[in-house]
């Protein structure tokens, strides 16, 4: 009852609907901006230094491929040059494709990597910057931080004693208020300076190469400073008015407006993941950390329902696209994982929820048998497992199977009952499953890829 009070206009809706517009006027403005920016992808400012240097440093002197990720892969890489040098009339496949193996590769890395002396290059720079982190924590520098600490220790009364003879704290009370009223005299510029700070960034990324992962990372930066600017701007809004149920959906739609052309831009699949999550949120779906896992679910049933019909939607178009491939493969690359987590898991999890809910089951116990309508689920995710496998959609066919598996469990236990020998069963059968999963791993990968 509360969630669906909350969520009905309050009275004076004219009233409301100026406060949103206000409200909205900047981040929507900024939206639209961005989509500008997407739509016509030329930088409007030169380039800062600062981005030059550091384009200048990934281009130059930093070769993704050629890194290792631990000491111990850089030692296991040493030792694989050492060879290849030493027999260089052998044949250097094996050694190339182990190499390859352990940089995470898909065979790039080549023999003249190794012959130029590339290779070698790229670990004695990765060995350094270790070296300089294992610095950090040295024998010396661990006695400095320990005498730094004692002498401040000493030294605190006696900067006690000046900081209120001098009368300093009359003074620190005087900053504070004067940079009070500062900030009170240019609140009005702060949202529009923080705003502003996201444009710059997304085109400074203009002037790195489309899908490089340097205009990846600064429209994921952008992205990340243009939430902060909305949060700012939310907190500064009424308390009342930012209380109201729909203004979730009114901050996750803006959300969408403004990642789907970050993520555009930076060809970026972390933004297009949480741009989808946007739809869904703005729907009612939830999902929170917790200390053994992650929690998802919905507000409240008319989300779920709203949620389920969107996860129709996106698959029916998902596989329609799979077969006509009417977008570009750039654009649904970058939306992928999204469209792979989402699509699917909303619809399971509402249809393994709806399920309880006709039989009658609550948190403790199991309730009544499964009715009809219960079987509509797992045959639709069947249905949808099968489309997927003929118009080789290997993530929407895994998916749906795991959810079949689900709800299979659920009748399991009414029929089995939750007994010693039912549980033994069951985890003989649960193992055998995790068997199965480590010998085929491209399973759970699949899932996450269209």
């Amino acid at each position: 009852m509360t969630s669906e009070s909350s969520s009905e206009p309050p009275a004076g809706g004219l009233s409301v609907v100026i406060q949103y517009a206000r409200f909205l006027l900047l981040p929507v403005i900024f939206s639209s901006i961005l989509w500008w920016i997407c739509l016509y992808p030329t930088p409007v400012l030169p380039r800062f230094p600062g981005v030059t240097s550091w384009k200048q440093k990934t281009s130059n002197t930093y070769e993704k491929h050629l890194v290792p990720d631990t000491l111990f892969d850089a030692f296991k890489l040493g030792q694989i040059s050492t060879k290849m040098k030493n027999f260089p009339s052998a044949d250097l496949s094996p050694l190339v494709h182990e190499a390859n193996t352990i940089l995470n590769n898909h065979d790039m890395l080549t023999i003249e990597d190794v012959v130029d002396e590339r290779l070698d290059t790229t670990i004695e720079e990765y060995c350094k910057r270790m070296a300089k982190y294992r610095n950090l924590l040295s024998f010396a520098n661990i006695i400095s931080i320990i005498a730094i600490t004692g002498m401040l220790a000493t030294l605190w009364p006696a900067l006690k004693v000046i900081y209120e003879a001098c009368h300093l704290d009359v003074l620190w009370h005087k900053l504070i208020s004067i940079a009070t009223w500062v900030l009170k005299v240019i609140d009005p510029l702060i949202s529009l300076l923080t705003f502003s700070i996201p444009l710059l960034v997304a085109d400074q990324a203009l002037h790195f190469p489309a899908n490089s992962g340097a205009r990846s990372q600064i429209c994921i930066l952008a992205g990340g400073l243009a939430i902060m600017a909305f949060f700012y701007r939310t907190s500064k809004a009424p308390t009342d008015f930012v209380g109201r149920g729909y203004f979730e959906a009114v901050s996750f739609s803006w959300g969408f407006s403004c990642l789907v052309p970050l993520a555009l831009i930076g060809a970026s699949r972390f933004l297009g993941f949480f741009a989808v999550g946007c739809v869904f949120g703005a729907m009612g779906f939830v999902a929170f950390p917790m200390p053994s896992g992650w929690a998802a679910g919905f507000q409240d049933e008319a989300s779920m329902d709203k949620c389920m019909y969107t996860s129709l939607v996106i698959i029916s178009f998902s596989i329609t696209e799979k077969v006509y491939q009417f977008i570009p493969q750039s654009v649904i690359e970058t939306f992928q994982t999204g469209l792979s987590v989402f699509g699917m898991l909303a619809f399971g999890l509402a249809g393994l929820i709806k399920s309880s809910i006709d039989c009658k089951d609550n948190w403790i116990s199991f309730g009544d048998k499964a009715s009809l309508m219960t079987v509509i689920y797992p045959v639709s995710w069947i249905v949808i497992g099968l489309i997927g496998s003929l118009v080789s959609y290997p993530s929407l066919t895994n998916t749906a199977i795991t959810f079949v598996c689900l709800w299979i469990t659920q009748f399991y236990w009414r029929l089995a009952g939750l007994t010693s020998v039912s549980v033994f069963i069951f985890s003989c059968i649960l193992f055998y499953v995790t068997l199965l999963l480590k010998a085929n791993s491209t399973f759970l990968r699949s899932v996450f890829q269209v």
